[in-house]
C-alpha cells in the first residue's frame, strides 16, 4: 500500500453467481405510513436485485450494492468496531423501505438503537422501526418487550426457530442482521456455532432474505474461518494496519464478481456514520498563484493567517461534501516562507500545484515547491489558475513547458469565481482512493 492506515475493510470472497426468484405476480400498492415510511409491497422490493450498502464509495466499487439474496459476513480484528458497519446498512435499508430484522445478545436492543441515532445527521426515529431480535434481555433476568425473544439464546433450536419465524414474516422484504457471531462462537462452540449459521442461512435463502454477519476475529484457527466464510457470498474484512509513520483509516474492495476498482477509501466515523476523509491535501503554488482564494472558494470553512493579504503561515479549508470530508492546508509562495513548507507536507496524502497561467515565468518556482513538498508516492494535481485572464497559457501549453507526464491531471480553474476549484480538489482525492485498478473475470 503506499500509504499507511490503520482501520481498513476488504471484500475477501463475494459471489460469483447470481441467484434468479421467480415470485407470484402480486398487486403492486404503496402505504405511506404515519411514520412518513413507506411500506412496499413484496414485488417492488423484489424488483430491486441489489442492497445499497450506504457505505460511500463501497457501493460503487462492487457494482452498485450487494446482490439480494447473497450473505455477507464483516470480520474484523480485536479492538475494531465493526457494529457501525451494520448500523450504516440498517439506516440505508430503512430508507429504502426494507423490513430490517437485527438479533443481538451482547446487549440491550434499545442500546444498540440508541447507539446509531447518536449519528446526528441521521434520522434516529428510523431506528425506532428496527425488530429486535432479542437474545440478550433473557440473561438479566428480565422479561424482554421485543416481539421476537429468546429466552435460552444457547438453545439452538429456539434461536433457530426464532429468527426464522421473524424471517417467514418478512418473506422477500427484509434484510437480516446478525451482531457479533463470534460470541456465539465463544458460548456454543464451533460445531453447534455452524450448525446455527447453517440454519439461519437456510431459513434466509429459502425467504429471499440477505443477510449481514459481524465476527471478530479472537484468533481462530485459520481453517474455522475458513469454514465460515465458504458459507457467505461476500466476506468483507476490517482491519488495523499501521505502516511507516502514518496511522489513519481505510477501505477496500480485494475481490468481486464484476469489473471492479480496487481503491484505497480513507474513512472516519462522523456526524452521518460512515464517510470518505482526506486528512490532508496540500495547496502550494508560487506567491500570487491564488491559493488563499482557491481554498476560501471551494471549503465548507476556511481560515488564512496573513498579513495585508499575504499568506504568512498557512490558510486551511475544511470540505463537507456529498459524504466525503477533506482538510486543506495551504502554503505561503514566498521563498522567505520556505520553512512553512517543511511543517506543512508532513503527513500530506496528495498535492493540487497552483500555477498563474499568465505567467509562464513563475513555471519553475511551481515546480521547485512541488518538488519541496511532495514524495514520490504523493499523487498530484495541477491547478492552471487565472484561466479567466486574457492570455492565459492553454492546458497544453502549460504542460509542455513545466514538461508534465501525460498522466498527470491539468485542470483550468478561476479562484475568484470559483470555476473549477472543486474539480480540482474531486480529481485530487479520485487519484487518492484509485491508487490501483483491478479487473476480476467472471
Amino acid at each position: 500500500m503506499p500509504f499507511a492506515f490503520k482501520n481498513s475493510f476488504a471484500i475477501e470472497k463475494p459471489s460469483s453467481e447470481l441467484v434468479i426468484v421467480a415470485v407470484p405476480a402480486a398487486i403492486i400498492a404503496v402505504e405511506v405510513l404515519s411514520s412518513g415510511f413507506i411500506n412496499l409491497t413484496r414485488n417492488q422490493v423484489m424488483q430491486s436485485s441489489l442492497i445499497e450498502t450506504g457505505v460511500p464509495r463501497l457501493d460503487d466499487m462492487i457494482g452498485g450494492g450487494v446482490t439480494k439474496g447473497n450473505n455477507t459476513l464483516i470480520i474484523a480484528e480485536p479492538g475494531i468496531d465493526s457494529s457501525v458497519f451494520l448500523s450504516q446498512i440498517a439506516y440505508r435499508s430503512l430508507q429504502k423501505g426494507m423490513a430490517c430484522l437485527y438479533y443481538v445478545e451482547d446487549r440491550y436492543p434499545k442500546t444498540v438503537a440508541a447507539k446509531a441515532g447518536e449519528m446526528k445527521m441521521w434520522d434516529a426515529k428510523k431506528f425506532e422501526f428496527i425488530q429486535f431480535i432479542d437474545g440478550f434481555t433473557s440473561r438479566t433476568g428480565i422479561k424482554s418487550g421485543e416481539k421476537y425473544a429468546i429466552s435460552d439464546p444457547t438453545n439452538v433450536k429456539e434461536v433457530t426457530l426464532t429468527i426464522d419465524k421473524a424471517v417467514r414474516e418478512h418473506r422477500d422484504t427484509a434484510v437480516l442482521f446478525f451482531d457479533q457471531f463470534d460470541r456465539t462462537v465463544l458460548e456454543l462452540g464451533a460445531e453447534k456455532a455452524l450448525e446455527l449459521l447453517d440454519s439461519v442461512i437456510a431459513s434466509a435463502i429459502e425467504m429471499h432474505t440477505t443477510c449481514f454477519f459481524t465476527m471478530v476475529n479472537w484468533d481462530f484457527s485459520e481453517s474455522f474461518i475458513e469454514e465460515i466464510r465458504k458459507r457467505f457470498e461476500y466476506v468483507v474484512a476490517i482491519k488495523a494496519v499501521e505502516e511507516k509513520s502514518l496511522t489513519r483509516n481505510y477501505f477496500y474492495v480485494e475481490k468481486a464478481p464484476i469489473k471492479f476498482s480496487k481503491m484505497v477509501v480513507p474513512f472516519r466515523i462522523g456526524l452521518d456514520g460512515l464517510g470518505v476523509y482526506v486528512p490532508k491535501i496540500l495547496i502550494t503554488g508560487p506567491f500570487h498563484a491564488g491559493k488563499s482564494s482557491f481554498i476560501q472558494k471551494v471549503s465548507t470553512r476556511a481560515v488564512s493567517i496573513d498579513r495585508i493579504g499575504t499568506t504568512v503561515a498557512l490558510d486551511h479549508g475544511y470540505i463537507d461534501y456529498g459524504g466525503v470530508a477533506v482538510d486543506l492546508f495551504g502554503t505561503p509562495g514566498q521563498e522567505r516562507f520556505e520553512f512553512m513548507l517543511d511543517i506543512l507536507k508532513k503527513d500530506t496524502f496528495g498535492v493540487v500545484l497552483l500555477v498563474d497561467s499568465t505567467d509562464p515565468q513563475s513555471f519553475s518556482r511551481a515546480l521547485e515547491m512541488l518538488h519541496h513538498v511532495r514524495k514520490e508516492a504523493i499523487p498530484y494535481v495541477i491547478a492552471a489558475n487565472k484561466q479567466d485572464v486574457g492570455g492565459a497559457l492553454s492546458i497544453g501549453e502549460i504542460r509542455k513547458l513545466m514538461k508534465l507526464p501525460e498522466d498527470v491531471p491539468i485542470i483550468p480553474t478561476s479562484a475568484v469565481i470559483g470555476t473549477g476549484c472543486l474539480d480540482a480538489v474531486k480529481s485530487m482525492i479520485d487519484i487518492i482512493v484509485r491508487k490501483r485498478i483491478v479487473v476480476a473475470q467472471k
